[in-house]
């Protein structure tokens, strides 16, 4: 079952490459984020 979704998501991410790269850098945005206001609460 394992096997066949990962198959199936990673045939999705092959076939919608600018919508993956969006949801990526999003996410990697909003970690980033996340990682310097903590930064910066945790100093003050």
């Amino acid at each position: 079952m394992l096997k066949n979704f990962l198959k199936i998501a990673f045939r999705n991410i092959g076939r919608h490459k600018g919508y993956t790269f969006l949801n990526v850098a999003g996410l990697a945005i909003g970690i980033a984020a996340c990682l310097i206001i903590s930064f910066l609460s945790g100093m003050s």
